[in-house]
């Protein structure tokens, strides 16, 4: 997989936050082949599993 501004070197652009946004590439990628299997129903219940695993309680934690 090809992640865009791989070699950016900013101290913002830390090991967490790449990953963070390798984690939520994964999850679209999961996304895109449900619907493309499945259409568009299942894909709300998806996205609240996604909330609810990332969100728990309303709070950001290191789910993924």
């Amino acid at each position: 997989m090809k992640i865009i501004n791989a070699d950016v070197t900013a101290d913002w652009y830390t090991d967490d936050y790449k990953a963070g946004h390798l984690a939520g590439t994964r999850a679209l990628r999961v996304a895109a082949a449900v619907r493309a299997d499945k259409g568009d129903t299942p894909i709300g219940r998806l996205y609240t599993a996604y909330g609810n695993r990332i969100h728990p309680g309303g709070r950001l934690e290191d789910a993924l």
